[in-house]
């Protein structure tokens, strides 16, 4: 009877032992950087190792899906792919759409054995609308000693060319003289709720 008890065991210890995975390891990157404009291509590789031996995984399939930045579960980019000789991969271009905001990219490296759940891995990257900047004086030509009035208008434009004011964005302003001197170094003045943001400068009574 004890060995009986001691058999079964021992067989229940290698029946577990069957299912211990080595550990496999999935880097997902984001090129060639994480901020992109709207209507920009967004590149997406990784390279999948076994965390063991080191070793490339070459030969295994994943999923690339790249999650809305509002928030909602909806995916907007779903691909299957399969690990080349170096255990890398390569997603097909994906164009940032005008919803501005952080996308989350999600892949998932299926196991060779499919009673073990897949290997996840993540990046994120950034869409960010287009800015356009305009400065404006209040008029062309001035006297010495006259006031002049520096406006600055910073507006995002949307793929459709829908432009909103950029509140709350700073802006370095250096203005020069006609000898190349700098007169004016504003590090850093900020937007208005309008998107716009005004600075005066006294133009010198004796040239310089």
């Amino acid at each position: 009877m004890k060995k009986r008890i001691v058999m079964i065991i021992f067989f229940c210890l290698i029946t577990a032992s069957f299912f211990v995975s080595a550990g496999d390891s999935l880097q997902v990157w984001v090129k060639p950087t994480a901020h992109f404009e709207t209507n920009e291509n967004v590149t997406i590789g990784g390279k999948a190792i076994d965390t063991g031996s080191g070793t490339a995984l070459s030969g295994r399939d994943l999923t690339v899906r790249i999650v809305d930045p509002n928030g909602d579960v909806s995916v907007l980019h779903d691909q299957n792919l399969t690990t080349d000789s170096s255990g890398k991969f390569t997603s097909s271009d994906y164009t940032g759409t005008s919803i501005s905001g952080k996308y989350s990219v999600i892949s998932y490296l299926y196991n060779v054995d499919p009673l073990i759940p897949p290997t996840v891995g993540a990046a994120f990257f950034y869409v960010e609308p287009e800015r356009e900047y305009k400065v404006e004086t209040d008029k062309f030509i001035y006297e010495p000693g006259e006031n002049v009035t520096i406006t600055i208008t910073v507006n995002d434009v949307d793929a459709n060319g829908t432009k909103t004011p950029a509140a709350n964005e700073n802006v370095p302003l250096k203005v020069f003289n006609e000898a190349g001197t700098l007169v004016v170094d504003s590090p850093s003045i900020t937007t208005g709720s309008s998107g716009t943001v005004s600075i005066n400068y006294t133009v010198p009574v004796t040239s310089s």
